[in-house]
Protein backbone atom coordinates (compact mmCIF):
# COMPACT_ATOMS: atom_id res chain seq x y z
CA UNK A 1 0.00 0.00 0.00
CA UNK A 2 2.78 2.21 1.06
CA UNK A 3 4.52 2.17 -2.46
CA UNK A 4 1.15 2.08 -4.43
CA UNK A 5 0.76 5.67 -2.30
CA UNK A 6 4.11 7.28 -2.98
CA UNK A 7 3.82 6.03 -6.97
CA UNK A 8 0.27 7.59 -7.06
CA UNK A 9 1.69 11.06 -5.23
CA UNK A 10 4.57 10.94 -7.44
CA UNK A 11 2.31 10.54 -10.69
CA UNK A 12 -0.29 13.74 -9.25
CA UNK A 13 2.87 15.83 -8.73
CA UNK A 14 4.10 15.14 -12.26
CA UNK A 15 0.31 16.29 -13.98
CA UNK A 16 0.37 19.01 -16.23
CA UNK A 17 -1.74 22.13 -14.19
CA UNK A 18 -4.87 22.29 -16.52
CA UNK A 19 -5.31 25.34 -18.35
CA UNK A 20 -1.73 26.32 -18.00
CA UNK A 21 -0.23 24.27 -20.59
CA UNK A 22 0.65 27.23 -22.80
CA UNK A 23 2.53 29.96 -21.66
CA UNK A 24 0.10 32.40 -22.63
CA UNK A 25 -2.24 30.06 -20.56
CA UNK A 26 -0.01 30.27 -17.94
CA UNK A 27 0.74 33.98 -17.53
CA UNK A 28 -3.03 34.61 -17.77
CA UNK A 29 -3.56 32.27 -14.89
CA UNK A 30 -0.60 33.94 -12.97
CA UNK A 31 -2.06 37.54 -13.27
CA UNK A 32 -5.27 36.53 -12.19
CA UNK A 33 -3.77 35.04 -8.86
CA UNK A 34 -1.86 38.48 -8.59
CA UNK A 35 -4.85 40.11 -8.44
CA UNK A 36 -5.58 38.90 -4.61
CA UNK A 37 -1.82 40.49 -3.17
CA UNK A 38 -2.14 43.51 -2.33
CA UNK A 39 0.04 46.30 -3.83
CA UNK A 40 -0.20 48.27 -7.10
CA UNK A 41 1.27 46.36 -9.59
CA UNK A 42 -0.74 46.60 -12.52
CA UNK A 43 -1.99 43.85 -14.88
CA UNK A 44 0.07 45.25 -17.99
CA UNK A 45 3.31 45.78 -16.14
CA UNK A 46 2.88 42.29 -14.79
CA UNK A 47 2.19 40.68 -18.12
CA UNK A 48 5.67 43.04 -19.23
CA UNK A 49 7.68 41.50 -16.44
CA UNK A 50 6.66 38.32 -17.18
CA UNK A 51 6.86 38.29 -21.07
CA UNK A 52 10.36 39.66 -20.27
CA UNK A 53 11.78 37.11 -18.29
CA UNK A 54 10.20 34.55 -20.29
CA UNK A 55 11.62 35.75 -24.06
CA UNK A 56 14.92 37.15 -22.77
CA UNK A 57 15.61 33.88 -20.41
CA UNK A 58 16.26 35.98 -17.29
CA UNK A 59 17.71 34.04 -14.58
CA UNK A 60 19.29 36.11 -12.13
CA UNK A 61 16.49 39.04 -11.14
CA UNK A 62 16.22 41.30 -7.84
CA UNK A 63 13.39 43.48 -6.90
CA UNK A 64 14.10 46.68 -4.87
CA UNK A 65 10.70 47.57 -2.38
CA UNK A 66 8.63 44.25 -2.02
CA UNK A 67 6.03 45.42 0.27
CA UNK A 68 3.28 42.78 0.12
CA UNK A 69 5.00 41.13 -3.34
CA UNK A 70 2.03 42.15 -5.77
CA UNK A 71 5.18 42.55 -8.32
CA UNK A 72 7.73 40.19 -6.90
CA UNK A 73 4.99 37.46 -7.48
CA UNK A 74 4.58 37.49 -11.64
CA UNK A 75 8.92 37.70 -11.64
CA UNK A 76 8.77 34.44 -9.64
CA UNK A 77 6.16 32.71 -11.76
CA UNK A 78 8.28 33.40 -14.39
CA UNK A 79 10.92 31.92 -13.49
CA UNK A 80 9.01 28.56 -12.05
CA UNK A 81 8.17 28.38 -15.87
CA UNK A 82 11.20 28.24 -17.25
CA UNK A 83 12.33 25.84 -13.78
CA UNK A 84 15.18 28.07 -14.02
CA UNK A 85 16.66 31.33 -12.12
CA UNK A 86 15.62 33.77 -8.63
CA UNK A 87 14.40 36.39 -7.84
CA UNK A 88 16.05 38.65 -4.81
CA UNK A 89 13.14 40.62 -3.29
CA UNK A 90 14.86 43.43 -0.96
CA UNK A 91 12.79 45.66 1.53
CA UNK A 92 13.55 46.78 4.63
CA UNK A 93 9.90 45.71 5.94
CA UNK A 94 10.45 49.05 8.78
CA UNK A 95 8.99 52.08 8.66
CA UNK A 96 12.02 54.15 9.60
CA UNK A 97 13.36 52.98 5.89
CA UNK A 98 10.11 53.93 4.57
CA UNK A 99 10.36 57.43 5.65
CA UNK A 100 13.82 57.89 4.89
CA UNK A 101 14.33 61.40 3.74
CA UNK A 102 10.67 62.71 4.20
CA UNK A 103 9.20 65.08 6.12
CA UNK A 104 6.83 64.42 8.85
CA UNK A 105 4.07 67.09 7.15
CA UNK A 106 4.69 65.30 3.87
CA UNK A 107 1.14 64.26 3.06
CA UNK A 108 1.97 60.33 2.44
CA UNK A 109 4.36 60.56 5.86
CA UNK A 110 1.94 59.30 8.33
CA UNK A 111 0.80 56.35 6.00
CA UNK A 112 3.93 54.80 5.55
CA UNK A 113 4.98 55.46 8.76
CA UNK A 114 1.67 53.63 10.85
CA UNK A 115 1.68 50.71 8.12
CA UNK A 116 2.70 46.44 10.01
CA UNK A 117 5.53 46.21 8.33
CA UNK A 118 5.84 42.69 10.28
CA UNK A 119 2.64 41.69 9.24
CA UNK A 120 3.41 42.12 5.49
CA UNK A 121 6.75 40.39 5.98
CA UNK A 122 5.05 37.54 7.36
CA UNK A 123 2.09 37.77 4.83
CA UNK A 124 4.77 37.90 1.81
CA UNK A 125 6.68 34.56 3.40
CA UNK A 126 3.33 33.16 3.78
CA UNK A 127 2.15 33.26 -0.43
CA UNK A 128 5.76 32.49 -1.86
CA UNK A 129 5.66 28.67 1.02
CA UNK A 130 2.63 28.71 -0.19
CA UNK A 131 2.46 28.55 -3.92
CA UNK A 132 5.52 26.83 -3.95
CA UNK A 133 8.20 29.21 -5.53
CA UNK A 134 10.65 29.37 -2.20
CA UNK A 135 13.15 27.76 -5.00
CA UNK A 136 12.63 31.15 -6.96
CA UNK A 137 12.37 33.81 -4.15
CA UNK A 138 15.24 34.85 -1.98
CA UNK A 139 14.29 37.45 0.51
CA UNK A 140 16.61 39.77 1.90
CA UNK A 141 15.05 42.00 4.78
CA UNK A 142 17.57 44.66 4.79
CA UNK A 143 17.89 48.45 3.90
CA UNK A 144 18.36 48.38 -0.30
CA UNK A 145 22.04 50.79 0.24
CA UNK A 146 23.55 47.65 2.30
CA UNK A 147 21.95 44.91 -0.07
CA UNK A 148 24.00 45.87 -3.08
CA UNK A 149 27.04 44.42 -1.75
CA UNK A 150 25.83 41.42 -1.67
CA UNK A 151 26.42 41.45 -5.76
CA UNK A 152 28.62 41.25 -8.30
CA UNK A 153 28.86 43.57 -10.69
CA UNK A 154 27.29 42.04 -14.24
CA UNK A 155 25.66 39.63 -12.89
CA UNK A 156 21.87 40.43 -13.20
CA UNK A 157 19.61 39.76 -15.91
CA UNK A 158 16.32 42.11 -14.71
CA UNK A 159 16.17 44.12 -11.93
CA UNK A 160 12.88 46.41 -10.34
CA UNK A 161 13.40 50.17 -8.99
CA UNK A 162 10.28 50.63 -6.75
CA UNK A 163 11.79 51.40 -3.20
CA UNK A 164 11.76 54.39 -1.82
CA UNK A 165 11.21 57.12 -3.64
CA UNK A 166 12.56 60.15 -1.77
CA UNK A 167 14.63 61.79 -4.63
CA UNK A 168 18.03 60.98 -2.88
CA UNK A 169 17.03 57.40 -1.79
CA UNK A 170 15.46 56.82 -4.92
CA UNK A 171 19.09 57.41 -6.93
CA UNK A 172 20.88 55.79 -4.62
CA UNK A 173 19.35 52.84 -5.50
CA UNK A 174 19.82 53.59 -9.10
CA UNK A 175 23.70 54.73 -8.57
CA UNK A 176 23.83 51.40 -6.51
CA UNK A 177 22.50 49.12 -8.31
CA UNK A 178 22.76 50.06 -12.03
CA UNK A 179 26.63 48.31 -12.01
CA UNK A 180 25.82 44.93 -10.92
CA UNK A 181 23.07 44.99 -14.32
CA UNK A 182 25.09 42.71 -17.07
CA UNK A 183 25.52 44.91 -20.30
CA UNK A 184 22.03 44.20 -22.45
CA UNK A 185 20.43 43.57 -19.27
CA UNK A 186 16.73 45.23 -17.99
CA UNK A 187 16.09 47.99 -15.68
CA UNK A 188 12.29 48.64 -14.81
CA UNK A 189 12.02 52.00 -13.41
CA UNK A 190 8.66 52.30 -11.21
CA UNK A 191 7.16 55.84 -10.72
CA UNK A 192 9.06 57.75 -13.34
CA UNK A 193 6.77 60.53 -13.80
CA UNK A 194 7.07 61.41 -10.55
CA UNK A 195 9.37 64.94 -9.39
CA UNK A 196 11.45 62.96 -6.98
CA UNK A 197 12.30 60.30 -9.59
CA UNK A 198 13.74 62.71 -11.84
CA UNK A 199 17.33 62.43 -10.67
CA UNK A 200 16.86 58.10 -11.20
CA UNK A 201 15.20 59.02 -14.31
CA UNK A 202 18.04 61.30 -15.84
CA UNK A 203 21.17 58.41 -14.82
CA UNK A 204 19.22 55.70 -16.37
CA UNK A 205 18.53 57.74 -19.95
CA UNK A 206 22.13 58.79 -19.80
CA UNK A 207 23.94 55.18 -19.78
CA UNK A 208 20.92 52.47 -21.24
CA UNK A 209 18.58 52.36 -24.31
CA UNK A 210 15.02 53.29 -23.31
CA UNK A 211 12.64 50.18 -24.73
CA UNK A 212 9.16 52.00 -23.59
CA UNK A 213 7.13 54.56 -24.86
CA UNK A 214 8.16 57.78 -23.23
CA UNK A 215 5.43 60.40 -21.85
CA UNK A 216 5.41 62.34 -18.58
CA UNK A 217 2.09 59.72 -17.76
CA UNK A 218 4.52 56.69 -17.58
CA UNK A 219 3.98 54.44 -14.41
CA UNK A 220 6.71 52.77 -15.65
CA UNK A 221 9.74 52.42 -18.17
CA UNK A 222 12.09 49.51 -19.13
CA UNK A 223 15.63 50.20 -20.13
CA UNK A 224 18.29 48.18 -21.38
CA UNK A 225 21.60 48.71 -19.96
CA UNK A 226 23.75 49.91 -22.84
CA UNK A 227 27.95 49.75 -22.35
CA UNK A 228 28.75 52.23 -24.98
CA UNK A 229 26.40 54.93 -23.85
CA UNK A 230 27.89 54.19 -20.56
CA UNK A 231 30.94 55.00 -21.21
CA UNK A 232 29.91 58.15 -22.67
CA UNK A 233 27.98 59.33 -20.14
CA UNK A 234 31.29 58.59 -17.49
CA UNK A 235 33.51 60.72 -20.11
CA UNK A 236 30.67 63.21 -19.99
CA UNK A 237 30.79 63.66 -16.16
CA UNK A 238 34.92 63.74 -16.11
CA UNK A 239 34.83 66.28 -18.13
CA UNK A 240 32.99 68.57 -15.98
CA UNK A 241 34.36 68.07 -12.95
Amino acid sequence: MRLIFIFLSTYILSLPVLGENSWEDYKANSLSVMSTIPGWCSQEKAALIMDLIHEHQCTRCIEIGVFAGKSLFPIAQALRYQKNGVVFGIDAWNPSDAVAGFRPSDSSYSWWNEIDYEKLHRSTLHWIFNKGLESYCSIIRTPSNYAAKFFEDGTIDFIHLDGNHNEWHSYQDALSFFPKVRDGGFILLNDPNWISMKRSLVFLLERTDLLSPFSSKAEFLLFRKNAEKEKQAQHLMQDTD
